[in-house]
């Protein structure tokens, strides 16, 4: 298989037409690469259909309204969608999602820190994983580890890391961390 060639991908120039009532036409700014992508590339049962071969590669897109026929969404508004790889793309304006134009905020942040795969990781972070402000759930798990915990010597060297990460940083006082390490080295030693 190995990386994409130009040869994978071909380029067909199509007529836009005046947009039916409901529809915008919107002239694409960035389009968007995303991991769950790459699966959508093998015929196999999934969560969304594999890409079709000679068919547009949808995905996240953002972009600008520059003909409209729909009082919902104004020429010049911004709007993601996942109509994918086109540099313009007619459809109902139901299948767009206006969005803010924030003055110095480019509009590609929306296609990754302020979309899809920035959500993913804040909610695996926070909502899955506990991460809190300040490091104090990695804190936790780490003590649990020291405090003898069923562990592997990964995850002790990790705990480790953890430690000395957040003496450096003033989460926890030096001799605290000292005392932490110490356990967590006679556990490695242990384990070894």
């Amino acid at each position: 298989m190995g990386e994409p060639q130009p040869s994978n991908f071909a380029l067909a120039e199509t007529e836009v037409a005046d947009p039916a009532d409901g529809e915008l036409i919107v002239r694409n700014t960035f389009m968007s690469v995303d991991p769950y992508m790459r699966g959508r590339m093998n015929d196999v049962r999934s969560y969304v259909p594999p890409y079709a071969l000679g068919a547009t590669i949808t995905g996240g897109a953002i972009g600008r309204v520059v003909a409209s026929a729909s009082d919902a969404v104004p020429v010049g508004a911004v709007v993601l969608h996942q109509h994918g790889w086109t540099d313009v793309v007619q459809a109902d304006a139901a299948t767009f999602r206006v969005v803010p134009d924030v003055p110095g905020v480019p509009l590609s942040l929306r296609l990754h820190v302020l979309g899809m795969t920035g959500l993913t990781a804040y909610v695996g972070l926070t909502a899955i994983a506990g991460l809190k402000s300040g490091g104090g759930t990695a804190l936790k798990k780490a003590r649990t580890d020291i405090q003898g915990g069923d562990t592997d010597k990964d995850t002790l060297a990790t705990t480790f890391s953890v430690i000395d990460k957040a003496a450096k940083r003033g989460l926890i006082k030096g001799n605290t961390a000292d005392r932490y390490k110490s356990r967590l080295a006679s556990r490695l030693k242990a384990s070894a």
